[in-house]
């Protein structure tokens, strides 16, 4: 029961009271829940990293055997004709 004398019970106390059986549960579900922090944090904080450096090398030499620039060009917002701004004329 999770009420003792009107109270609810702390969840240390129930662990200690609890089963082996449930506490083996308990602590399987904790690691794969820092295991899942863990790989998030790698795969975000290191993988997509590496990716956009990866990504960045190869189109920037791509870019170079074409000789031109790898650089994005704001122009197409400048220019009267395009659809964008129509409404707020």
């Amino acid at each position: 029961n999770v009420i003792k004398d009107g109270k609810a019970i702390k969840f240390s106390q129930l662990f200690k009271n609890a089963e082996p059986k449930v506490k083996s549960q308990v602590l399987k579900i904790a690691g794969s829940q820092i295991l899942g922090y863990l790989y998030s944090g790698i795969v975000l904080g290191v993988g997509i990293a590496k990716l956009n450096i990866a990504i960045t090398k190869y189109l920037s030499s791509k870019h170079k055997n074409n000789n031109t620039a790898l650089r994005f060009d704001f122009d197409f917002l400048r220019k009267e004709s395009n659809p964008i701004f129509k409404e707020f004329k």
